[in-house]
Parts: structure tokens; C-alpha cells; sequence
């Protein structure tokens, strides 16, 4: 788990929720964490199944920083 903080450098509330969904055995062997920190980082797309969707999830996943940290990628 160490690792993954270190990969992703939480700084939302938001990233520690989602790393403690994925780090289980199931996500770890899928390869879910490695997609979750290339899409949080930019690296790869982030889609959405229904276009209407992206204004409110793209909202959510600006907001719940956590205090003291900053992303300029936001």
C-alpha cells in the first residue's frame, strides 16, 4: 500500500476513498490500480458510458482536496 500512496500522491479525500475500494485482491490482480493513477495522472482517457454523466462526475472529482495540498492539474 505504501507504494500505491507513493505512485499516486493523494491529495484528495476522493484518491484515499478510491485506493481503499481498489486495494483488494481482485482490483490488485486486474490491474485496476495501475488504470485508476494512469487516468488520475493523465496518462490515459478517462471515459464515461453516458456523455450527460461528465459534467457532474468531472465536478466531483474536482472537489474534496485534502487541506494543505494542491494539483495543479485541477
Amino acid at each position: 500500500m505504501t507504494d500505491i500512496l507513493r505512485r499516486v500522491q493523494p491529495n484528495r479525500l476522493a484518491d484515499l476513498t478510491a485506493l481503499n475500494a481498489l486495494y483488494r485482491p481482485g482490483p490488485i490482480q486486474g490491474g485496476m490500480i495501475d488504470d485508476y493513477i494512469a487516468r488520475r495522472s493523465g496518462k490515459r482517457k478517462v471515459t464515461y458510458d453516458l456523455p450527460q454523466l461528465e459534467a457532474i462526475l468531472e465536478r466531483n472529482l474536482r472537489s474534496h482536496r485534502l487541506p494543505g495540498t494542491s494539483d495543479p492539474n485541477l
